[in-house]
């Protein structure tokens, strides 16, 4: 049987699941069979969020608002 067909199986059968517990079980073991979405970033993407975390914990940060009204003022026709 082909990895597709394997899964549509499963499928079925999760859907046929009536005991609670089974189905929070199931849950369990797909989220901690989960990847980490941060170890499939590149390296310069992760730099690049960490700089801005560490820039927001200083206080270097200007407000949603403060952004737009500088775009908007530079943008007018």
């Amino acid at each position: 049987m082909d990895i597709q067909a394997e899964k549509y199986t499963l499928i079925e059968r999760i859907i046929q699941i009536k005991d609670s517990n089974l189905i929070a079980r199931v849950k369990q073991f797909l989220a901690v069979n989960e990847s980490d979405f941060w170890e499939e970033l590149d390296e310069d993407l992760k730099a690049s969020i960490e700089r801005g975390l560490s820039q927001s914990a200083q206080g270097e940060v200007k407000s949603h608002g403060e952004v737009m009204k500088k775009y908007k003022n530079g943008f007018k026709a």
